[in-house]
């Protein structure tokens, strides 16, 4: 599909150079994260698309990352002092994200038509929890219990995601009361599905991994992460089931 030109200067982006753009936005985030030693890795789709693709998922039009808790503040303060300029940082507080994302790097330069606020191209931010033997089977039971909740509550209604939200909230804070003591083994490197809590050593250290014709990290063990995630990871799904986050996106400039 080409780009289309409409009034005021303003392009009608194609799939191909959404991707182009966000790669762009990556490798900005790459230098200052290496400059700093801020530690992250590529995930969910993005993490699919390195491994099954070497880059992006053909149909994919967003990026995910996964930065260890401990930095994670750290990390957000640096891209928004050193990216100002052209993009701008949202998390839970400031910005109607969904309850499993950390913080979200948004493009100044561009627009995705199907939302009605001023939103541009995006990437997400989440954290590598620390988690206790002890409390991984409660956390499995908590994502449980909110995946369940999840299609009932939301559906892009904001009501719904503050309820939604509130009552994982709780959820996190009775599981937690044991987890302050408890010796924290394992790594939590997914909300978003069942599943997604690792031992160490399955995500430490990090390996480099192909992206678009560059060395990103991975968790060491990302078959065992992806198998976990996604099954069967290397089949592409079925034509219906190649979801994307928006359907038309403008450059700006």
């Amino acid at each position: 599909m080409k780009s289309t030109m409409r009034s005021n200067n303003q392009e009608l982006m194609s799939l191909s150079k959404i991707q182009k753009r966000l790669f762009t936005i990556l490798q900005e985030i790459d230098t200052i994260f290496m400059e700093h030693e801020i530690p992250y890795v590529l995930s969910f789709g993005t993490l699919l698309g390195a491994v099954r693709h070497k880059g992006f998922i053909p149909w994919d039009d967003d990026l995910d990352l996964h930065i260890p808790e401990d930095y994670f503040d750290t990390a957000m303060m640096l891209l928004k002092e050193k990216l100002k300029d052209n993009y701008y940082v949202t998390n839970q507080k400031t910005d109607s994200l969904s309850w499993d994302i950390d913080a979200r790097l948004r493009d100044k330069k561009t627009q995705i038509l199907d939302y009605e606020d001023n939103n541009g191209l995006f990437i997400d931010f989440f954290k590598i929890k620390k988690i206790s033997k002890l409390n991984r089977l409660n956390y499995t039971l908590l994502k449980k219990i909110t995946h369940k909740l999840n299609g009932k509550f939301t559906n892009n209604n904001p009501l719904n995601q503050s309820l939604y939200k509130t009552l994982f909230n709780l959820f996190k804070i009775l599981y937690g009361l044991t987890e302050v003591c408890s010796f924290k083994k394992y790594l939590v490197i997914s909300d978003r599905n069942l599943g997604g809590t690792y031992k160490q050593k399955d995500v430490y250290p990090f390996v480099e991994v192909t992206f678009c014709g560059k060395s990103f990290k991975a968790p060491k063990n990302y078959h065992f992460v992806l198998k976990d995630l996604y099954k069967n990871y290397m089949v592409l799904p079925n034509e219906q089931d190649r979801a994307k986050h928006f359907t038309k996106c403008i450059w700006k400039g």
